[in-house]
């Protein structure tokens, strides 16, 4: 199962995982699912879930932080209790960068997190509820951090695709 499977990320580990002998339960707004409770309910049991979905436009999250808090948190736990409930074999959760301005470098995952934003944060959360989904009840968890991911098809309002249409529009 992939959360957020149709999103930036998502949309592209569906496609390379398309031709290869699995099945993918995509799980998206973009199909008009929220991770509920309720749209977990009556699923088939999975081996592996693949968690991306999130609300994840970090100037969105200073506008309006208690949403993020929310829709983050909430989805997470929903994942965690679908895991526990129908005992899913392992939860990849794609985090963040969540490190703030680095103290050392190049930074490993011993660095102490001190993100600067309400979306950091919001995913420190989900790693912690994780750990202890993880430890009280026996979830094979995987957390990933990745930072600054672009290419084909993200969205223009992100860092990366903001900085190559600045070059693009440059007059020369």
């Amino acid at each position: 199962m992939i959360t957020g499977g149709s999103g930036f990320i998502g949309s592209h580990i569906c496609r390379s995982l398309k031709n290869k002998e699995t099945t993918i339960i995509n799980l998206s707004r973009k199909k008009g699912i929220d991770i509920t409770k309720e749209s977990l309910l009556g699923l088939e049991k999975v081996d592996k879930v693949l968690h991306l979905a999130s609300n994840s436009f970090i100037p969105d999250s200073f506008k309006n932080p208690s949403k993020v808090y929310l829709e983050n948190y909430l989805a997470m736990i929903n994942v965690l209790e679908y895991c526990r409930e129908k005992s899913v074999n392992q939860l990849i959760f794609f985090s963040s960068y969540v490190y703030g301005k680095p103290e050392y470098l190049p930074i490993d995952e011993n660095h102490t997190t001190l993100t600067n934003n309400p979306y950091g944060r919001s995913k420190l959360h989900c790693e912690s509820l994780c750990h202890a989904f993880s430890e009280d009840y026996g979830i094979n968890t995987v957390v990933i951090r990745p930072f600054n991911i672009y290419g084909y098809g993200q969205n223009e309002k992100f860092l990366i695709p903001t900085i190559i249409k600045q070059i693009n529009n440059k007059s020369t």
